[in-house]
């Protein structure tokens, strides 16, 4: 069962990078250098976030989910 809620964990990860990734090329091609910033912020939270939860560490995983969403507000999300 475990092993089935990492996985799928993965894949919504996975998903988030890709939104994530669109996001910046949008950015990047409308020259929002501020915005591309903060989505590289955030690319680097997701992926830390996920390294953590396969750690098993809650609390840094609260922490940086909670910083994900200072940087969406931030963005207007």
């Amino acid at each position: 069962m475990d092993h089935q809620r990492s996985g799928e964990a993965a894949r919504q990860t996975a998903a988030l990078l890709r939104l994530a990734l669109q996001l910046r090329d949008v950015a990047a091609d409308a020259d929002r250098r501020d915005v591309v910033a903060k989505v590289d912020e955030l690319m680097g939270l997701i992926a830390g976030e996920s390294i953590a939860a396969g750690a098993g560490s809650e609390k840094a995983g609260s922490g940086v989910t909670e910083a994900v969403q200072r940087i969406l507000n931030g963005l207007g999300f």
